[in-house]
């Protein structure tokens, strides 16, 4: 999977991104923030400049699509959240510190939550800022979630939004909105 993650490289900071397509790939509005064209640097160094598409901020999505396409781009395949059980097993890969490229970190899956209308997958995998908008993976390589948030202070207590906001944004099923940004304090507990 390793490929498929990139540095992403902004006006106001660095944070992690995927690639879903060869052509697509998927981060965090609050890494992109407000710039319309993004720096994607590869783990071997090389860099390419990438389009944001949409953003979509009730679920910290943003879709970026590069302006030259890689032959044989490695991606990592969405999954769902579907099946997700609270200790299955999760990787998560990112910049940490927007530094430190890929970097990798496991865990479990300690709960679905639901914030609005948006899916949670909270982890005790460790996770960093500059892991923001990088896959979380379960143990076959697919994605089920994208790092978006940690309680500052807060050890073992990450969150990535499910996977399925992002498809859905990628099939123009969710219209790119301008509604609140994710929050954090109306987390609730999903039943079992």
């Amino acid at each position: 999977a390793m490929p498929a993650v990139v540095l992403v490289e902004t006006s106001t900071g660095r944070g992690s991104g995927f690639f879903v397509r060869p052509d697509t790939l998927i981060t965090n509005v609050h890494v992109v923030q407000n710039d319309s064209v993004v720096k994607l640097r590869r783990v071997d160094g090389t860099t390419v400049q990438a389009r944001v598409e949409s953003r979509s901020p009730a679920f910290d999505i943003a879709v970026l699509k590069v302006m030259v396409t890689l032959p044989g781009q490695a991606v990592i395949p969405m999954g769902t959240t579907d099946s997700l059980r609270a200790g299955q097993e999760v990787v998560m890969i990112g910049s940490a510190l927007g530094t430190l490229q890929n970097s990798v970190t496991r865990g479990i899956v300690s709960g679905v939550r639901q914030s609005g209308n948006a899916t949670l997958v909270q982890t005790d995998a460790a996770a960093n800022p500059g892991n923001s908008g990088g896959p979380m993976l379960d143990r076959n390589g697919v994605a089920i979630g994208i790092t978006t948030m940690g309680y500052k202070g807060q050890q073992g207590l990450n969150f990535a939004v499910a996977i399925d906001h992002a498809r859905a944004l990628i099939e123009g099923r969710v219209v790119s909105s301008t509604s609140a940004p994710l929050a954090m304090n109306d987390l609730k507990t999903l039943s079992p």
